[in-house]
């Protein structure tokens, strides 16, 4: 399944709310209160289910996802940024790599959103 086709997204100022996927499954977002640009935790849903699994993202103090774990705590992703928040590598833990649940995590640094499917990084602001 290409994760990033067609994708509907819902923003909120220059912050992403929402996704949904083809399949149905929608992921939410929510952000530090203190820090607005800093992601807190990815809600995802599936079709009208009123269950949800939450993704705990747990940053560095720019705001950038270093790693998500689980609602058990279980490291589902983990990424490696270069200079310019590039990046320049990750991991999903290998079990569910094999089984096909690799966790996808689009947000890099503050405002920068990567879309695989273009390779592109959709950045907000950059100073000159």
């Amino acid at each position: 399944m290409d994760y990033y086709a067609k994708l509907p997204t819902l923003w909120q100022g220059y912050r992403l709310l929402q996704e949904q996927r083809d399949d149905g499954t929608r992921r939410s977002w929510s952000y530090e209160p203190d820090n607005p640009w800093t992601p807190l935790a990815a809600i995802e849903q599936a079709g009208e289910s009123r269950q949800a699994d939450i993704f705990w993202l747990h940053s560095e103090q720019n705001g950038a996802p270093l790693e998500v774990t689980d609602g058990e705590g279980g490291l589902r992703w983990s990424g490696d940024y270069d200079t310019f928040g590039r990046l320049k590598g990750q991991t999903a833990a290998g079990i569910m790599q094999r089984r096909g649940e690799a966790y996808e995590q689009p947000l890099r640094y503050a405002g920068q959103y990567q879309d695989n499917e273009s390779g592109l990084h959709y950045n907000l602001f950059r100073e000159c």
